[in-house]
């Protein structure tokens, strides 16, 4: 179990930027492996050749969010040696994953290391167009109907009139039922009608995360040109989104693994559980 991340978008100028499999080592390789099986095409395929298809490997897998010491050594070493480095604050290649609530992006530095991930504000779907949809609810009609025949037989005012008032008691209740089974078969149709609802809103949330990659991919490349991808280490931040480096990630990831194995009651491992468990 785990959450997936879902790819929303590669910038189209780094889209067939070639990988070099050739300079990258052969642990590297075998760990790709994980991701080489097409479950839709249910073949295993060859290494991705362009950052398109190293991005579309990683599409629907447990990708942000599992950076362990081994993922971070194979992005850094993909980087590192199997992407050719322009040298000065240039924009390396990097794509963009819908993962938990946020966007989030994978920034590559050719001939270095220093690769950068960020993430972006949550992101909420508005709902507004099915707001309208299934405004007429259950008609909750009182069982105990007021009844106006008894009243006016308390008031003497005859025994007709406490007929008619029992009468329109039934046509009342009588029409409850009926709304209530109209009601009912609305339902039955919402039902039917779920999957493609669900269908729709989650379209609608692609579109929204893809447009928000967009814009960001923008900001992003003129930030990076500025040099401000150097300082995230100190900042945190690039174009405004929360980022941090690569190499910190694989340092808080070996960090957790020798946590892990110490035992439950030791002050290090209640300390690590503790800021995790606090941390968003």
């Amino acid at each position: 179990m785990g959450d997936f991340s879902y790819l929303r978008y590669v910038p189209p100028s780094v889209a067939d930027i070639p990988i070099d499999w050739s300079r990258v080592p052969k642990e590297t390789k075998e760990h790709m492996a994980l991701w080489a099986y097409d479950w839709k095409k249910k073949a295993t395929r060859p290494l991705p050749v362009t950052i398109k298809e190293l991005a579309d490997w990683f599409d629907q897998s447990k990708f942000f969010g599992y950076f362990d010491p081994k993922l971070c050594k194979v992005v850094m070493d993909i980087s590192e040696f199997g992407l050719k480095g322009k040298g000065g604050f240039h924009v390396g290649p990097r794509f963009y994953m819908k993962y938990l609530e946020q966007v989030w992006y994978l920034l590559f530095t050719p001939g270095e290391r220093d690769c950068v991930m960020g993430y972006s504000h949550d992101i909420i779907v508005s709902d507004s167009e099915d707001d309208e949809v299934m405004k007429e609810k259950k008609v909750d009609v009182p069982e105990d109907l007021p009844d106006e025949a008894n009243k006016e037989h308390a008031e003497d005012k005859g025994q007709e009139k406490k007929d008619k008032g029992n009468e329109e008691v039934k046509e009342v209740k009588q029409d409850k039922e009926e709304m209530n089974d109209e009601a009912d078969d609305e339902e039955d149709d919402e039902e039917d009608d779920e999957d493609i609802d669900d269908s729709s809103y989650h379209q609608r949330g692609a579109a929204k995360e893809t447009q928000l990659s967009q814009q960001f991919d923008v900001t992003l490349e003129k930030e990076v040109s500025r040099g401000m991808a150097y300082i995230v280490k100190i900042t945190h931040k690039l174009g405004g989104w929360n980022a941090s480096t690569l190499e910190e990630s694989l340092t808080l990831a070996q960090y957790a693994q020798a946590v892990m194995t110490l035992p439950m009651s030791h002050p290090a491992y209640t300390s690590f559980l503790s800021n995790m468990l606090g941390h968003r």
